[in-house]
């Protein structure tokens, strides 16, 4: 036989695949054919394989092109020099037999083509799913301490006003009546009080008067007295007390002089 080396590569592009010539295989798996065959994920939807080595087909004669099939599609065939490596781009991402056959074209008779050797491509698995977080704890409600031991309210709302005991809530109105005295105590608060009437003569010279009373709140008393005697000034004082809170508290004092 007289052989002829093949003038040009021929390309098939039926079926999406690519043909082109590379650099020197770094890895890949050697057929029972002799060809080095390397598939590997491209993308998410192309595999590129890789043919290398120069074995012979049949006799002394090397293979100047190679035949391909993926899985059970029609085969093609790719010019490749003994010292080529061809990369062959088939567009499928999951795996597939890919196989392989050298064969020497001759012009004058038929070609010599060598065995077929199967390449199974595994598809890498898919990327671990990232762990599921946590679920976040639910938010903890803002809230915000009253002060003076008041309680907690949430950050936006109002403190409670803190009752405060009545102050000043006592009033005294002295008049001259001739010959006696009219005391009027008032109680300005709303809290029902307890009440103290006391008159001491500032010389020392006349009797002190001492009274127990009760005002209702917002009530008033007048107490009667004999005016003092000529030369005579008596420093008068009332004082209330009332319940507040739980506790007993001085809500106001008044003084005054007759």
């Amino acid at each position: 036989k007289f052989a002829f080396p093949a003038v040009f590569a021929i390309v098939l592009a039926a079926l999406g695949l690519l043909v082109g010539l590379t650099i020197p295989m770094a890895h890949a798996d050697v057929m029972p054919n002799g060809y080095n065959v390397s598939c590997k994920k491209a993308n998410d939807s192309q595999v590129v394989c890789t043919i290398g080595g120069c074995p012979r087909v049949y006799e002394d004669y090397a293979g100047d092109v190679v035949h391909t099939r993926v899985n059970a599609l029609p085969q093609n065939e790719i010019g490749k020099g003994c010292d080529d490596v061809i990369t062959q781009t088939v567009d499928i991402s999951t795996g597939f037999n890919y196989a392989v056959q050298g064969c020497r074209k001759h012009t004058l008779s038929g070609d010599d083509c060598g065995a077929w050797s199967d390449y199974t491509y595994v598809a890498p698995p898919a990327p671990a799913a990232p762990p599921a977080q946590a679920p976040q704890a639910p938010a903890q409600p803002q809230t915000k301490q009253c002060p003076d031991g008041g309680p907690v309210v949430p950050i936006a709302g109002a403190c409670p006003v803190k009752k405060v005991a009545p102050k000043n809530a006592v009033t005294m109105n002295v008049a001259d009546a001739g010959l006696q005295v009219n005391v009027t105590v008032t109680n300005t608060s709303d809290l029902a009080a307890d009440c103290t009437y006391d008159a001491t003569e500032v010389n020392g010279l006349g009797m002190a008067v001492h009274r127990d009373f009760s005002l209702a709140a917002k009530g008033s008393t007048t107490l009667n007295f004999v005016a003092p005697l000529i030369g005579q000034t008596y420093q008068l004082t009332a004082a209330c007390v009332a319940d507040f809170e739980g506790q007993r508290v001085e809500i106001g004092r008044a003084t005054g002089t007759a």
